[in-house]
């Protein structure tokens, strides 16, 4: 583990354009639902690129899958625009192609995710998915998303999934109830996402990132009452490991020991930050207090060392150990 005694850090967002022309083809077009469509699938399926939708308050009970590129999917109200899975669905909006915004919104009680990004699914449209491919590199990406001001809420693994997939930002959103974890990015390098002023809270894990590598951004966010904070980690379980160069900055991380916290069937438990066998990260200036576990701890994870980590100007209370780093 290394310490540096100086790190200038620029939080950058994700270059998107999410809706409206960019000097193309695209026409701008604006539609409501359930003015102008009777469900949010159906407005979707008819959008084209450039199409803004808004959704009324109301509860939808749908699954919604997004292939068009350019489009912008925006309830009118956060709390009262509700996508309701109602543990019958799969995951409540999917998005398989680029440039994509999901804004103020609501949904929860899905069976897997609230919302996924799928670069796998969004490269290899129309041939199937390769096994030799390393999709979430070059030009086996999703591309340029967004999610801001959404609740992601009692949904059966994740809240907020990002995986194969490049430029993205999550923002002003939170994620609670999830027994794996509320903000999930996987499988990128380089990723260049930030996630910037969430919460996430009552989960298995609040932010996990899977062989995330490359400008992820994790900042100013507030991570409470999981029973992982935050988790950048390597795992042969997916490609492009190891995991490396995160930027974890001005975060709250506190009391990640909830039992109350839906659980996943293996798992950290008590502990802040958790480097499990991640490489080249930076943990800054982050508040981390009242872990049973270990305030930030940097561990060996499957056949992956923790190598060239920088720690620096953490605020450290009340944890059983605030600082560790393990090998074995």
């Amino acid at each position: 583990m290394r310490f540096v005694t100086s790190v200038s850090i620029v939080l950058l967002s994700a270059g998107l354009v999410s809706c409206g022309s960019d000097g193309g083809s695209d026409t701008e077009r604006r539609i409501s639902v359930p003015v102008d469509y009777p469900t949010i699938a159906a407005a979707v399926e008819s959008a084209t690129p450039g199409t803004t939708i808004e959704i009324e308050p109301g509860i939808y009970h749908e699954a919604v899958e997004v292939r068009t590129e350019r489009i912008t999917i925006r309830g009118t109200d956060r709390n009262s625009v509700i996508l309701d899975g109602n543990f019958t669905l799969p995951n409540g909006i999917s998005v398989i192609n680029n440039n994509v915004a999901i804004e103020n919104l609501t949904v929860r009680n899905y069976l897997q995710n609230g919302i996924v990004f799928n670069g796998i699914s969004s490269a290899s449209q129309g041939s199937g998915v390769d096994p030799d491919v390393d999709y979430g590199t070059g030009d086996d990406v999703l591309e340029n998303y967004r999610v801001s001001y959404v609740t992601a809420h009692n949904n059966g693994l994740y809240g907020i999934y990002a995986f194969a997939s490049r430029g993205g930002l999550i923002e002003h959103s939170l994620a609670s109830g999830h027994p794996d974890s509320g903000f999930y990015v996987g499988q990128c390098q380089p990723c260049d996402v930030t996630l910037d002023s969430n919460i996430a809270e009552h989960n298995a894990i609040g932010y996990f990132g899977t062989n995330a590598s490359g400008g992820v951004v994790v900042a100013r966010s507030i991570f409470r009452d999981n029973r992982l904070g935050i988790a950048p980690n390597s795992q042969e379980m997916e490609r492009l490991a190891p995991q490396a160069e995160g930027i974890f900055v001005g975060n709250l991380v506190v009391d990640n020991n909830s039992p109350e916290a839906p659980a996943i069937s293996y798992g950290y438990v008590g502990g802040g930050i958790a480097v499990g066998g991640g490489t080249k990260n930076l943990i800054l200036r982050n508040r981390v207090e009242g872990h049973d576990r270990a305030g930030i701890e940097l561990l060996r994870f499957e056949p992956f060392l923790p190598q060239f980590n920088r720690v620096e100007g953490n605020v450290l209370l009340n944890n059983a150990i605030d600082l560790a780093y393990h090998t074995e």
